[in-house]
C-alpha cells in the first residue's frame, strides 16, 4: 500500500495535477495503465529524481508526513532556481 500513496504523491508532485487529472490527459487510459504509464519523459526524470529521495527517506525510516515535506520542498527549491535561472 505504501508503494502506491507514495507513487500518487510523486506523480501528482511532478505533474502539478490530482490523479483523476493525470488520468484524463490519456484519451485510452485503462485500469491497465498506471500513473506512471501516463508521465511525460520530463515528468518521469523529475519523478525519478524524487524517487532516490524517497528510497533514502524510507531506507533512513521516516514515516509518511516528513517524505511529504521533503518532496515538496525540493519541488519548491526547484522551482526558485529555475525561476531565478530564467530571471
Amino acid at each position: 500500500m505504501w508503494h502506491t500513496i507514495i507513487r500518487t504523491l510523486l506523480a501528482c508532485t511532478v505533474t502539478g495535477l490530482t490523479k483523476k487529472q493525470i488520468q484524463a490527459r490519456d484519451d485510452d487510459w485503462r485500469k491497465e495503465k498506471t500513473l506512471l504509464d501516463l508521465l511525460t519523459l520530463e515528468e518521469m526524470e523529475r519523478y525519478k529524481l524524487l524517487e532516490g529521495i524517497v528510497i533514502a527517506m524510507i531506507m533512513a525510516g521516516s514515516d509518511y508526513e516528513p517524505i511529504k515535506q521533503a518532496i515538496k520542498n525540493s519541488i519548491a527549491t526547484k522551482k526558485a532556481e529555475t525561476t531565478t535561472e530564467t530571471a
